[in-house]
């Protein structure tokens, strides 16, 4: 999910890429703040994306959603192959800093905090630990597709595919 469609959609609302879109994932900062605990998502993130909607615009939340929930699963199918052949660490890595940055934008800390986490592992530790790592962001996904369907339902925008 590139950041074009946020810039355009930024610059038109006349605010700074910088104080647009932020779900309270700050890279490298170990204080997050997080979702509360029966949500996976930040509800602020949310609002603040439903605050770029311009009257007679598509709907900016349901457009971001969609493009999260198409972007995510090639993603995912690149960090479970490479991380089964146990093939590229960058490789790792790039998908990992993508898939961090996708769901730090719809308000998915703790997945953006586990994708962070297989972003920075290094070459000293084991294949198993980012399979770990790989398990409990796969926990985790499901739950944050299926809570941004419903905020897109909630909206009146329902969205049927995960």
């Amino acid at each position: 999910m590139g950041n074009t469609f946020f810039n355009r959609r930024l610059e038109k609302s006349g605010e700074s890429v910088a104080a647009g879109v932020h779900s309270g994932y700050v890279e490298g900062e170990e204080d997050r703040s997080t979702p509360p605990a029966e949500s996976p998502l930040d509800p602020q993130a949310l609002d603040n994306l439903r605050h770029l909607q311009h009257a007679g615009d598509p709907d900016v939340l349901r457009q971001v959603v969609e493009a999260f929930l198409e972007s995510c699963p090639p993603l995912l199918d690149t960090l479970r192959a490479t991380i089964a052949r146990r093939e590229s660490l960058e490789a790792v890595h790039i998908a990992a800093h993508t898939l961090k940055s996708s769901c730090a934008m719809v308000g998915a800390v703790n997945l953006a905090r586990l994708c962070r986490e297989l972003e920075v592992m290094d070459g000293d530790e084991p294949w198993s630990a980012l399979r770990r790592i790989l398990d409990e962001i796969e926990d985790v996904y499901p739950p944050v597709c299926r809570k941004l369907m419903q905020e897109c339902e909630k909206d009146g925008f329902p969205i049927t595919k995960p």
